[in-house]
Parts: C-alpha cells; structure tokens; sequence
C-alpha cells in the first residue's frame, strides 16, 4: 500500500556537552550522535543562529548558571 502523503528525510543530530568544575580545577568533553530516516511527521523546528546571541550552560538540579558565552559573529567559519 503506498501513501500520498509527502515524505522528508529526517536528520537528527544530538551534542553533548560535559563540563567537571570543582577545586582540583576543570574537565570537560563532548559527542556528537547523528541518526537518519524517513518519516511523514512535520519537520522540526530549527534554530538559524544569523545574528549575535548569548547561551546559558545550567545545572539541572539547582538551575544554576555554570557557563555563560557569547556569539558575535555566527556566520563566521
């Protein structure tokens, strides 16, 4: 049975990134996962960074700030 409703590829790509502070001083490390398919569900919303912004880094637990940084210039390479 084929269906006529339209079909995308979808992409999903996840980062994580961990960051270790305390007195002996600071670790971090990070991953990338990437996953494909194909799916009739509506395509995610996305996050076109073409302007300055500013990103938060926060404990789950506390909600405390433990990094905070800054783009000014996203479209550079």
């Amino acid at each position: 049975m084929q269906s006529s409703a339209p079909m995308s590829l979808r992409l999903r790509i996840w980062a994580l990134a961990l960051v270790k502070v305390n007195e002996a001083g600071t670790e971090a490390a990070a991953a990338t996962a990437v996953s494909t398919g194909i799916t009739s569900a509506p395509e995610p919303k996305s996050f076109d960074a073409t302007r300055p912004f500013l990103f938060v880094i926060r404990d789950l637990g506390t909600g405390a700030a433990l990094f905070v940084g800054r783009v000014v210039d996203p479209t550079a390479s």
